[in-house]
């Protein structure tokens, strides 16, 4: 016996879902239940934004910069890499990361963004030119 199921449009995303992909909530001064107006999807993804903004704000501070420092530094390096010259395209979680503050680890001086694999490779050389020199002078060779 086929009974129909329950459903209710999410305020945030549009979304006709089923009364159990909304949380229930309780409103202790008027002693009562009620669904929420938007569905479990919406707010765990506003949880997962709010958490990577966070976690972005931390990583910033630690390098001594906010979010209108990275943005400017952004536009300045028209939005790519400042060694390569290219867009992120490394993901997370399928969303494509930002650029890294790539900083001077012994002075802590940031010296502008990298993409993953050019933060990577100054990291695997420790920071030493002339380690990239003599990398660079090999690639020349061969």
């Amino acid at each position: 016996m086929g009974g129909q199921v329950e459903t209710k449009k999410c305020t945030k995303c549009g979304e006709e879902r089923s009364l159990c992909d909304f949380h229930t909530k309780y409103d202790n001064r008027r002693n009562n239940a009620y669904d929420s107006k938007v569905c479990r999807i919406c707010v765990n993804e506003q949880a997962r934004k709010s958490r990577v903004r966070c976690q972005r704000t931390k990583i910033l501070s630690l390098h001594g910069i906010t979010e209108v420092d990275f943005e400017i530094m952004f536009k300045e390096q028209n939005g790519v890499c400042a060694i390569c010259c290219q867009p992120e395209i490394a993901k997370f979680n399928g969303k494509i990361q930002h650029l890294a503050v790539d900083h001077d680890h012994v002075t802590g001086i940031v010296r502008g963004l990298l993409c993953l694999n050019c933060n990577h490779v100054l990291g695997k050389a420790k920071d030493n030119p002339e380690i990239l020199r003599k990398a660079a002078d090999y690639l020349e060779k061969t």
